[in-house]
């Protein structure tokens, strides 16, 4: 059985005077909040470091496995899971280049964490599907009933696939940019890539993955056409 989280956020704090053996190193806590009370609910799941220079030499590359047990262990959805890495990766890189770049002494600490909700009781999931099929929302002054559909996530469309924007990848330099954010993996001379309308490049293989299940962006959520 997986679990859903409600939410996947992400703190951090920069010790400018740690012990010498966390000294240069980045050290990551993952914990799981199962209510609104993170003195009582909130347990630590996972804890795990390494030096900086080893996630800087290879940023574009570095994948995170040492979250992978969430899956196992914890049962968490893959979905979230990959979130917090992206999302990791996304704050190290920012944390690293804007505010300590001068500071190699230091000590970079993240905190991750998975928050859950209970699952609703039958009488609070009739309660809320009632309320849902009776909630309207207003678009351009004009009051449209809302459909449940418009929030699944759907295939894409066949046609929209084959229409989509595809180049071969030929840049010589690297940048935080110049990585699928599917697979965490550099992209390579010679390798098609695919860019969506809204701007966001990912391994052709990833996103016609991606888009066997979903049909919008995995970045920023643009919907693009969707299977009936």
């Amino acid at each position: 059985m997986e679990f859903f989280a409600d939410k996947v956020s992400l703190d951090h704090e920069i010790d400018y005077n740690p012990k010498p053996e966390d000294t240069g190193k980045i050290k990551v806590y993952a914990s799981i909040l199962m209510s609104e009370d993170p003195i009582r609910d909130c347990r630590t799941v996972l804890e795990f470091s390494l030096p900086a220079k080893e996630f800087w030499d290879s940023f574009t590359r570095y994948q995170w496995e040492q979250l992978d047990c969430l899956e196992d262990d914890e049962h968490l959805n893959l979905f979230q899971v990959d979130s917090a890495r992206m999302e990791l990766t996304t704050r190290v890189i920012d944390v690293m280049f804007f505010s300590v770049s001068n500071s190699p002494d230091c000590a970079l600490l993240f905190y991750i964490t998975f928050k859950f909700s209970p699952p609703p009781t039958i009488e609070e999931y009739f309660r809320n599907r009632r309320s849902l099929e009776e909630t309207t929302i207003f678009e351009e002054d004009m009051q449209v009933p809302f459909d449940e559909s418009t929030i699944r996530f759907r295939p894409e469309s066949k046609f929209a696939i084959e229409s989509l924007s595809r180049k071969v990848y030929e840049k010589a330099t690297t940048s935080c940019s110049d990585i699928c954010t599917i697979c965490f993996t550099e992209f390579k001379m010679g390798e098609r890539i695919v860019t969506l309308p809204c701007g966001h490049e990912f391994d052709n293989s990833c996103i016609l993955e991606w888009f066997a299940t979903n049909h919008v962006c995995p970045l920023c959520r643009f919907e693009l056409p969707c299977e009936n």
